[in-house]
């Protein structure tokens, strides 16, 4: 099959599109694009008299585009740029920064098409093209479906971020296609490459466990990811847990909903619930940027899967999301995390504290302190609780109130008055709330 302009047209999306011709069309401002259809777009790429630069700067699209399907790798031996560069360069000369005229594109095999080198940001982008066959149903008529065979181009990129050390293999998606009724599985392709990069490019890459770096951010309340949903498998069973409450987390879903059936668990013990088992996929929200990621760990090579949930698709964002799931925790800092919280839940009631003291008597960052304890006022352990800031002359009257309306109206040792409403006056604590 030809890699024609229109095969590849036809798998851009309306951003990648609008993006191909404001770069190649200089009069076609952003702005000029926004309501342009998927065909009105196309058209005016067609009307572009220089093909070959017109192919060149299509692949380019697909190949830096942000990807749905996202397969995390790491590089053995040292992270070089330069040295990345150079042995890409010597495996395919004939795809640097432009297309190879004698490229062809073989039935079944991994061909290489493209390599495109981000030198701003230490990125590499080496684009394959993969041609199969596959089977979908036709409806000629009301009353009758055919089965017809066709073949379709499926491109697969790799991308090397030198900065993060981080290699990944991503996808557009094409779960839907199989090939001889068996599904095409993204693994299998992945595993194919690193054979083909190993042996072309004399570079080993192996799979990133990212089960810790899952656990720690689950467990830390700055990191603002949540579980929303989780499969897993142990013994001769599985269970599948899953919210639809997005401001929870499933071992609070999990410790409300034993609750209700008469069973009471802490937050601690539903943790150990969840990562008791063997997790097959975990659904993550990234509650700061509003997208979710699944999380796919049955396959040697784990996969991430990105719904952007609205949000428009970034590269920054992949790059962000990679580099906090293959960061391996700080075993001490989570030992000393789990310590500050353990310690909080354990205060007896109506124990107010502050975040500048837990801070200070942990030796943990302020920021840290708060968060904790954020974390546990969302759960209903801790309320918020005021007085007044300074020195006052009255310090009898100045205990810590539930409202900030409830604050008496004070002088300091000067004599002049406190006004309780201005919150540069006010103080504020967590005071542990009655356990019921």
């Amino acid at each position: 099959m030809e890699d024609s302009l229109n095969k590849v047209f036809e798998d851009l999306n309306l951003w990648q599109l609008k993006e191909l011709v404001h770069t190649l069309r200089e009069s076609s401002g952003r702005t000029a694009l926004s309501g342009k259809t998927k065909l009105e777009l196309v058209k005016l790429l067609e009307a572009v008299s220089d093909k070959n630069k017109l192919a060149l700067a299509a692949q380019k699209i697909e190949a830096i585009a942000p990807h749905k399907h996202v397969l995390p790798l790491s590089l053995k031996g040292v992270w070089k740029y330069e040295e990345l560069k150079s042995r890409l360069v010597k495996a395919y000369p004939s795809i640097i920064n432009r297309i190879d005229p004698n490229f062809q594109l073989p039935l079944y095999s991994l061909a290489p098409q493209l390599c495109v080198f981000d030198d701003d940001n230490q990125r590499i982008f080496l684009k394959y093209n993969h041609q199969v066959e596959a089977f979908r149903w036709e409806s000629p008529s009301k009353d009758e479906k055919i089965r017809r065979r066709f073949r379709r181009r499926h491109p697969v990129v790799v991308c090397f971020r030198s900065s993060l050390k981080i290699v990944s293999i991503e996808f557009m998606g094409f779960t839907q296609i199989s090939i001889d009724e068996e599904p095409l599985r993204y693994s299998k392709i992945a595993k194919e490459i690193l054979g083909l990069m190993a042996t072309d490019a004399s570079i080993e890459l192996e799979p990133c466990d990212l089960k810790p770096s899952i656990k720690a951010l689950l467990r830390d309340p700055l990191s603002e990811v949540s579980d929303c949903k989780r499969s897993l498998s142990d013994f001769d069973g599985k269970m599948t847990f899953a919210s639809d409450n997005e401001e929870q987390s499933l071992a609070q879903y999990l410790v409300k909903y034993l609750k209700s059936v008469g069973i009471s668990v802490t937050l601690t013990q539903a943790r150990e619930v969840l990562d008791g088992g063997d997790t097959g996929d975990v659904a993550l929200l990234w509650k700061r940027h509003q997208i979710l990621t699944r999380v796919s760990l049955q396959e040697e090579i784990p996969e991430i899967l990105f719904v952007w949930r609205g949000v428009e698709a970034s590269s920054e964002l992949v790059d962000e999301v990679l580099t906090k799931l293959t960061s391996l925790p700080s075993v001490s800092k989570q030992i000393g995390i789990d310590k500050v919280r353990n310690f909080l839940i354990g205060l007896e009631d109506s124990v107010v504290v502050r975040p500048a003291a837990v801070s200070r008597h942990f030796l943990v960052p302020q920021d840290e302190a708060l968060g904790l304890l954020l974390e546990l006022k969302e759960k209903g352990l801790y309320q918020f609780c005021f007085r007044v800031k300074g020195e006052v002359e009255e310090e009898l009257d100045n205990y810590w109130r539930s409202s900030q309306s409830d604050l008496p109206h004070l002088i300091d040792r000067a004599g002049t008055p406190i006004d309780p409403l201005n919150t540069r006056n006010i103080e504020v604590g967590f005071k542990k709330a009655k356990t019921i």
